[in-house]
């Protein structure tokens, strides 16, 4: 029953920042075209014209303009599925073909043209990164080989420890 309860509060406060989006847009309208709005009489209007992002140029204030928060039920990036992928290799070799298929038959991507390429550009991210560490240079049929770094394989085999205690 909650999660139908949170699915509606979401679906609300999406709502509420489509209409609030329309009203921006609304505003931007009529000050290009020089109309005054006749629903602006309202107290709460004005508040809401009153933190317009707009200054008195008409160009967008990055400081007053409110960014949506990432909602909880926002769907992980693909360099967040494949980290938590890594993560469950332990501290095995592997390549971005063991990536793919992990990510593939767990239903994490879908059998796409380019999947495959685009988990392969994010290995290469993590490895940038420091996330992994390539073990073998590839050449050829031969894949470059990765590992993760020491200290998640350090993160990794001192976590079951904590939860056995």
């Amino acid at each position: 029953m909650s999660t139908y309860v949170d699915e509606l509060r979401s679906e609300l406060e999406q709502k509420k920042q489509e209409v609030k989006d329309l009203e921006a847009a609304l505003r931007v309208l009529e000050k290009r075209e020089g109309i005054a709005s006749a629903s602006k009489s309202t107290s709460s209007e004005q508040i809401v014209a009153s933190q317009s992002p707009l200054n008195e140029s008409g160009e967008i204030d990055f400081d007053k303009l409110e960014l949506p928060d990432r909602t909880a039920n926002a769907k992980p990036s693909l360099v967040d599925e494949a980290k938590s992928v890594i993560e469950k290799f332990g501290g095995r070799e592997f390549t971005v073909n063991h990536v793919y298929a992990a990510l593939k038959q767990l239903g994490k991507v879908k059998d796409a043209k380019h999947t495959k390429n685009r988990v392969s550009l994010n290995v290469r991210a993590l490895t940038q990164e420091g996330f992994i560490t390539r073990t073998h240079k590839g050449k050829g049929n031969d894949p470059h080989r990765y590992k993760a770094t020491a200290s998640q394989v350090s993160f990794l085999k001192e976590v079951p420890n904590e939860k056995a205690q």
